[in-house]
């Protein structure tokens, strides 16, 4: 007897499952092995580094400003408060210096940071990179200012407005003495007297090299009046003010959440979209508090302590679920997601690659900064001011940043509705579960 001759349609439609299955596993082959050399580059991981570091000097300024503008009237003059306000008026001109040294040198320290982690990175001797880009670096930031009393330097570009100078220059002198270095260890590495006659002329060189371009740039940009950082702040004005919108916001926090999903490190991703950006914010929201003004940004940093993280889930589980490994999985990421650090959550759970968590996995992470955002924009919330490491927890982060005792209430309000959202995909592995359990028992004894 003849088989029954299976329907054409039918064999395209299986054709088309097998290409597609094939396309998504080269797809997720794609992203794993490229994700994981981008996120690793040494580049990224130094821009990355730098930026915290940036952030760290960015908590000691406002420190120095709080300290000195205490958030009191005139008539307090006894107690604390008074006591506060005593303080700020004897040592004034010592906190103002203390604003100086770190508010407006942002862009040397983070310029500082970026040379010495990238060159130790790549397994160059830091010096001479560090020693050219901070001439250059000065050369394209500081401009004489006419006052009453003759000539001055201004500095205004040392700070956060030279922050994307200060890595842009730092990239030009690592990268040349790199090149330079490449080429002394190709020509030169044979000769006796190498060391001691290349390295210099090496560095004479390419210090050389980069200063005429410094030259190079404050002539082009002298015809207009303006300088180099001056000219980068004008490029970058439109990207700052988009990335202070919630779609950009909610943009970024679902391909975060996806990438995580997918085994790779998402913190990458807001180490360059969101982090310089709000790194900038945080210093022109201690500007604006030090000259008594509105604070002009949401996305500052200290914002994304909103995002609650892998909480809610560890949360969810150890409420509503009774898988032992799930359990236990939650019990030792308890501490680890306080601290926001998702590792211990994302694979032990797991949550990589676990379709039953996509939904609230990414969906969490959009409620928490909407809500947030939402709060600050109708000003129930106060804006982030302090910069704080993400390693903060949370609770004590959101109240660190904004001083103001309404944002655990709104951090609370956002942990309880995430909690709820795992909820119902708790309850439906653990239905799967005990299902699956029970047909393993039936097909044992069978």
């Amino acid at each position: 007897m003849l088989p029954e001759r299976v329907p054409i349609e039918n064999v395209v439609i299986y054709c088309g499952f097998i290409t597609g299955f094939g396309i998504i596993r080269n797809v997720k082959s794609f992203l794993l092995n490229n994700g994981r050399k981008l996120s690793t580059a040494p580049v990224l991981l130094a821009f990355r580094k730098a930026l915290t570091q940036v952030i760290a000097i960015t908590f000691i300024a406002s420190m120095f400003i709080i300290l000195r503008h205490p958030p009191i009237t005139g008539l307090a003059t006894d107690g604390f408060l008074g006591a506060w306000a005593s303080f700020a008026e004897m040592y004034g001109a010592l906190l103002d210096l203390g604003v100086t040294l770190t508010l407006g040198m942002i862009g040397v320290y983070a310029l500082i940071a970026f040379i010495i982690h990238w060159s130790h990175a790549i397994e160059i001797n830091p010096y001479h990179p560090l020693v050219s880009g901070i001439i250059v670096y000065l050369m394209v930031s500081v401009t004489l200012q006419s006052t009453t009393s003759g000539w001055m330097l201004n500095p205004q570009y040392l700070g956060y407005s030279g922050l994307f100078t200060a890595f842009g220059v730092g990239v030009i002198a690592v990268g040349t003495h790199r090149i330079a270095h490449r080429i002394h260890l190709k020509w030169f590495s044979n000769t006796v007297h190498s060391e001691h006659l290349a390295q210099p002329v090496e560095a004479f060189v390419t210090t050389l090299i980069l200063i005429l371009g410094a030259f190079v740039s404050r002539w082009v940009l002298g015809d207009v009046g303006i300088v180099f950082p001056q000219w980068v702040e004008m490029q970058v004005a439109g990207w700052i003010t988009l990335t202070d919108s919630i779609w950009t916001l909610v943009t970024v926090i679902t391909l975060v959440r996806l990438l995580q999903f997918i085994g790779l490190d998402g913190r990458g991703v807001l180490a360059l979209t969101l982090l310089p950006l709000m790194v900038m914010a945080s210093a022109q929201n201690l500007e604006a508090y030090l000259f008594d003004k509105a604070l002009p940004h949401i996305l500052a940093s200290g914002f994304l302590f909103f995002d609650t993280g892998v909480l809610p889930l560890v949360i969810a589980q150890l409420v509503f679920g009774k898988h032992p490994q799930r359990r236990n999985a939650a019990k030792l990421g308890l501490v680890p997601a306080l601290f926001n650090l998702p590792e211990t959550v994302l694979t032990g759970f797991p949550v990589i690659f676990n379709g039953a968590l996509l939904i609230p996995f990414v969906l969490t992470g959009i409620t928490g900064v909407t809500l947030a955002y939402t709060a600050m924009s109708f000003y129930w919330v106060n804006k982030p001011l302090i910069a704080l490491s993400a390693l903060v927890p949370s609770p004590l982060g959101v109240f660190a940043s904004t001083l103001d005792w309404r944002a655990l209430v709104l951090y609370g309000l956002i942990l309880v509705i995430n909690v709820l959202i795992y909820w119902p995909f708790i309850v439906r592995m653990e239905r799967q579960a005990q299902a699956s359990e029970i047909h393993s028992d039936a097909n044992v004894l069978n």
